[in-house]
């Protein structure tokens, strides 16, 4: 049997919030095509809409930080050669 070789992508996005935390958001298997576009509208959305909060007094949603895409590959070894 051979080795496994498994790849994976996500997308990470540091949240900010008004009580000076921040939190890590993973989307498993983004669309190839998410551009900076898309994060700014989403995070308006998420702004204008008060759809999330920091878990410290309900904390407001203020921007997010960072966002980068990430292909994970991971090898499985076959140790029954």
């Amino acid at each position: 049997m051979a080795d496994v070789i498994k790849s994976r992508s996500v997308l990470q996005i540091v949240q900010g919030f008004s009580d000076g935390d921040d939190r890590t958001m993973t989307i498993d298997n983004p669309r190839s095509d998410v551009s900076t576009a898309d994060l700014v509208a989403v995070q308006n959305y998420i702004k204008n809409n008060n759809l999330v909060l920091g878990d410290k007094n309900g904390a407001a949603f203020t921007n997010f930080k960072s966002a980068k895409k990430i292909t994970q590959t991971t090898r499985h070894l076959d140790l029954n050669d």
